[in-house]
């Protein structure tokens, strides 16, 4: 249920892993790890932020909003 909501999330807009965590009030590295989860089964990707080296921004995929449906 909780990754559900995690692409829900994610399916509004792509977002950053800090303001997942902060949205959720979940620690980083818990967020973290349910988006590796989530990105190892094709259901989230990340991409890199334009002007932002460090950041990533995290998208939902094709076959997460599939999920969803």
């Amino acid at each position: 249920m909780a990754r559900l909501k995690l692409l829900a999330f994610i399916a509004e807009k792509p977002r950053r892993s800090t303001d997942i965590a902060s949205f959720f009030d979940h620690a980083p590295r818990t967020v973290t790890q349910a988006i590796d989860t989530l990105e190892q089964t094709g259901m989230l990707m990340r991409l890199p932020v334009p002007g932002d080296r460090r950041a990533k921004l995290v998208e939902i995929t094709d076959a997460g909003r599939g999920m969803l449906e």
